[in-house]
């Protein structure tokens, strides 16, 4: 090896090729390194700028379903001139598929079943894509919707409240109770 190490200066210096090649090399090595250090920089930055878009996408939500609804309790008939606002629960929900082993014991004595357990196992699936690994998505669920609250001003007669409460409780999904009508002020 020693050997090697002396006589590498003495053939540098006679193939200008071999020190070309020998510095490509070398540069190519420092580079690798450069993209490992900064690479961790620009994932870090992505999961920042994920984050982002997640809460900007709630609010577009629930900023979407107040639009609508503004425009549907707007044409109960007696409603009249329509506010809304829609409280969520927790963001959107991603499911990822998975491969699950579930293994039941029975245990029992003379011939009576009195217990059976239950044991489940399970890993993800991850797909190797351009820009690394990732989960196998597959579906979405819409936040969950906490509550509505609805100022109109028809809403100090009880069939315009009535119909205004089953029209929010049919289009979300949700229970009357998580409805709040309630009549606007008048402006002089």
């Amino acid at each position: 090896m020693n050997k090697i190490v002396s006589l590498l200066p003495e053939k540098l210096k006679k193939d200008k090729k071999l020190l070309v090649i020998m510095f490509l090399g070398i540069l190519a090595i420092i580079l690798l390194l450069l993209s490992e250090i900064t690479g961790g920089r620009e994932e870090k930055r992505d999961a920042d700028v994920r984050t982002e878009i997640k809460q900007v996408d709630i609010e577009s939500y629930s900023e979407d379903i107040e639009k609508r609804l503004t425009e549907l309790i707007s044409s109960i008939d007696g409603a009249g001139r329509t506010r809304v606002m829609v409280t969520i629960k927790c963001g959107a929900e991603q499911v990822y598929a998975e491969n699950v082993e579930i293994e039941n014991e029975v245990e029992g004595a003379n011939g009576i079943e009195t217990e059976i357990k239950s044991k489940r196992e399970g890993e993800y699936i991850i797909l190797n894509t351009g820009s690394g690994e990732s989960g196998m998505l597959l579906k979405v669920l819409q936040p969950e919707i906490k509550g509505v609250a609805v100022v109109c001003e028809g809403a100090d007669f009880a069939k315009v409240r009535k119909d205004v409460t089953e029209a929010v409780s049919a289009v979300l999904g949700i229970s009357s109770a998580r409805i709040s009508v309630t009549k606007m002020v008048t402006e002089n």
